[in-house]
């Protein structure tokens, strides 16, 4: 065999052992996982080792029964990536989570708005090229939630033994159309209002909490302001009452000390702040 022929044989060979070695493989149906509560925007991941094929497909089909007899939606990466996430960034192993990537690897579709509340079932196949899908092990059930919990009452004020200001409430177990809430968690907004202008009221989250009791973080009196405090149920998706994108508890970052007078009185301001409230960045 000629030295040039020799040498062509042996870089393709090569580059279809790393071709071979850097496609997916040991595929499983991951997230939402069986019976897991997500909200309207989902984030479907299959499980994989290795790294994405030019040629390499996947499809996501969602019914309303574990037999799939009742498709209601279908995501195939051959007729469009929009959605799809390929991950391959490899070699990370010994990376601390909080530090990696989002979706360094395996494969995830996002779902935004497609599926109306009730209780679904997903699975995934494969494909390679213009070839027959294959199934990928496993199915999962899920349910989406957009429902809020119903609004927290029976807010009181005290001061405790330290002169601190406290804040108690009843608990939620409901969601506003009175179905049974899983509520993780509640937060704490306070409204202030400038006494002199009176301009439009501002808000801002101080806390986050478990309980239904809050300690106000660095409680103050202030002739000039106008105060008021309001408490939110969050539930496990992070569904919450007058926030149109949810957004679980542990996820926003509570605004301790309340903003500077001139503030209240500045529309730029008073705009990023409407931004943080729908959950826009």
């Amino acid at each position: 065999m000629p030295r040039i022929a020799l040498l062509l044989s042996v870089l393709v060979a090569a580059h279809l052992s790393l071709s071979s070695a850097k496609a997916y493989s040991g595929e499983s149906v991951a997230s939402p996982s069986d019976g897991e509560r997500v909200s309207q925007k989902i984030d479907f991941y299959i499980s994989a080792d290795g790294g994405p094929e030019k040629e390499e497909y996947y499809l996501i089909e969602v019914a309303r029964d574990g037999d799939f007899e009742e498709i209601v939606a279908s995501f195939d990466s051959r007729k469009s990536k929009a959605g799809w996430i390929f991950g391959d960034l490899l070699g990370i192993d010994d990376v601390p989570d909080k530090y990696r990537p989002v979706n360094y690897e395996g494969i995830h579709f996002r779902a935004r708005g497609r599926l109306r509340d009730g209780e679904y079932y997903w699975r995934a196949s494969k494909a390679m090229g213009g070839g027959p899908w294959e199934p990928i092990d496993g199915s999962a059930s899920f349910v989406v939630d957009s429902l809020p919990p119903e609004p927290v009452d029976s807010l009181k004020l005290s001061l405790n033994d330290a002169g601190e200001l406290e804040l108690r409430w009843s608990g939620v177990d409901r969601d506003v159309q009175d179905g049974f809430e899983e509520v993780s968690g509640y937060r704490v907004y306070q409204y202030t209002r400038k006494l002199k202008r009176y301009p439009v009221m501002t808000r801002y989250m101080i806390g986050e909490t478990t309980y239904t009791e809050l300690v106000v973080p660095e409680a103050r009196d202030d002739s000039r302001r106008i105060v008021y405090y309001r408490v939110r149920a969050v539930d496990s998706v992070g569904n919450e009452e007058g926030r149109r994108r949810p957004a679980v508890i542990g996820s926003l970052a509570a605004q301790l000390k309340p903003p500077n007078l001139d503030q209240l009185a500045d529309p730029a301001y008073l705009r990023r702040l409407y931004q943080e409230e729908i959950g826009g960045k």
